[in-house]
């Protein structure tokens, strides 16, 4: 179980709701992708791509934050779990994504002869992470 927040303009933590989160291919964002469906009613409460930089900071034992850096979906969120099993659970899955996108973007630039590394091109990470690892 998770709870996601989101920062307020007021700088106050606003609880969005509590669900169950996962690390899957979401092929409407074409990639990878957080995701977190509420436990109750199993409507979607997040679902925010997978970026390939450095975004997420793991803090104390059970949460993941970050800044959103997706224009239409700008802000500060964070995800606090209920068990540090499952915040290391989509912690790891989030850096695994985040390998295969940059090892993705690095290859094509090798083969497109380009001399950039690291995150370009990563947004085509598409298939980086097909199946879903989950946690609650």
């Amino acid at each position: 179980r998770v709870k996601v927040y989101l920062l307020s303009e007021e700088s106050e933590w606003l609880d969005i709701g509590t669900g169950f989160a996962s690390v899957a291919f979401v092929k409407k964002l074409d990639g990878p992708a957080i995701k977190v469906v509420c436990e109750e009613t199993r409507r979607l409460l997040l679902q925010v791509k997978v970026h390939p930089t450095d975004i997420y900071q793991h803090s104390q034992d059970n949460i993941i934050t970050w800044n959103e850096p997706d224009p239409e979906a700008a802000a500060e969120l964070a995800l606090s779990f209920q068990e540090h099993q499952g915040c290391v659970t989509i912690w790891e899955k989030i850096k695994d994504v985040q390998r295969q996108l940059n090892a993705r973007a690095e290859r094509q630039a090798r083969e497109s002869g380009g001399s950039g590394g690291g995150a370009a091109g990563a947004k085509s990470g598409g298939a980086a992470a097909e199946g879903s690892g989950g946690a609650g």
